[in-house]
């Protein structure tokens, strides 16, 4: 018994040595841990034949390795919590160092006693935080994609060290939310303020305004990618429980989006509508060789390219199709404009049509 005390002491007496690192535990750990077990043995081969000398041998070892376990525990908190108030490094590399450090300190602790898994997770959760918020608030990004791609990077490195990923995206959830939010109001501050649009619908032009004014700039599956990365930051999430990200910041991205894409219906309604006014009717094309000078004309437009060989009315609706799927009124405007946009391409199928039908006219 006097020299099991005798190791509690010791473990008790580290309270009081400055400097000591987690290095020094680290050690001091495994070294109290084979003194224990050495004193154990040796009191059970002193206690054969006697089942209360040995009852009470096993008590006074859990006793002890309770108090070994308490300080050591103890001083390791307040040296790495010193460590980390003194530390210049990095986020990430304090982080890595920490863990391997924190990682041979918990195997010794858990020598001593099993209920000391753990420590290592909840010292190194607030690095991981810090860690974190810095790459999350810092990294600049011009597409919820890219944004994405940093969220995974923090993540992987995370798990590397051995950090709970999901406990420390919960509390960084304001610096997400906020940077999302943030890339929402600057989408819908573009979107409302859209380029003049070019009267010249036959030459090209209009094409050309198109692509450079809103080819570009689009964010189109802006929403999409959002959908994405709420996923990916709550992959536990069942379908009817709520992801991660608000309701807001969804409508937020999902509204700037939907501003885009009424921007563009609503040129490529004016283009094609001054496109077929500006060309003859097909029922007045009664010689061949007007309606092959009407589909020259329409090609140069170069709104058939646009429409078909580029796809982007189809590429505009399955932009619309996902938005449609939002509730309330932001998924009516959606199907609202699949509509106006159908019209677009009924209108310009029905005019091609009936020209290419003229011009193949015996």
């Amino acid at each position: 018994m006097g020299a099991q005390e005798m190791i509690a002491l010791s473990a008790e007496s580290v309270d009081f040595e400055d400097g000591l690192k987690l290095e020094g535990l680290v050690g001091l750990a495994d070294n109290l841990e084979e003194e224990l077990s050495q004193t154990v043995e040796l009191g059970s081969r002193l206690a054969e034949g006697a089942p209360a000398a040995l009852e009470r041998l096993r008590e006074a070892e859990v006793r002890v390795r309770g108090r070994v376990v308490a300080a050591l525990r103890r001083r390791a908190m307040f040296a790495f919590q010193g460590n980390v108030a003194r530390s210049r490094r990095e986020p990430l590399e304090a982080l890595s160092v920490d863990s391997r450090r924190l990682s041979q300190l918990e195997n010794s602790l858990t020598a001593l006693d099993p209920s000391q898994q753990g420590l290592k997770q909840e010292l190194l959760l607030p690095l991981g935080i810090a860690y974190a918020r810095d790459v999350l608030t810092s990294t600049p990004f011009e597409r919820i994609e890219q944004y994405g791609r940093a969220v995974q990077s923090v993540a992987e490195n995370l798990r590397r060290e051995g950090v709970t990923v999901e406990a420390v995206f919960t509390e960084c959830r304001d610096v997400i939310e906020s940077r999302l939010s943030e890339h929402a109001r600057r989408l819908s501050r573009d979107a409302a303020n859209p380029p003049p649009a070019t009267t010249s619908v036959l030459n090209g032009d209009a094409y050309v305004f198109y692509r450079g004014e809103f080819g570009a700039n689009a964010p189109d599956g802006e929403l999409a990618a959002l959908l994405g990365l709420d996923g990916q930051l709550s992959p536990n999430q069942g379908v009817s429980v709520p992801g991660f990200l608000s309701e807001a910041v969804r409508a937020a991205v999902a509204h700037a989006e939907l501003a885009f894409v009424q921007t563009r219906v609503k040129y490529l309604r004016n283009w094609l509508t001054q496109l077929l006014t500006s060309l003859p009717s097909p029922e007045s094309l009664t010689e061949r060789a007007d309606a092959e000078r009407t589909v020259d004309r329409l090609v140069r437009s170069r709104f058939p390219m646009l429409a078909l060989k580029e796809g982007e009315l189809v590429r505009l609706r399955g932009v619309l199709s996902l938005l449609g799927s939002m509730p309330g009124d932001l998924g009516e405007g959606a199907r609202r404009l699949e509509q106006q946009l159908r019209g677009i391409d009924d209108d310009f199928g029905r005019f091609s049509r009936q020209v290419l039908d003229r011009r193949a006219a015996p």
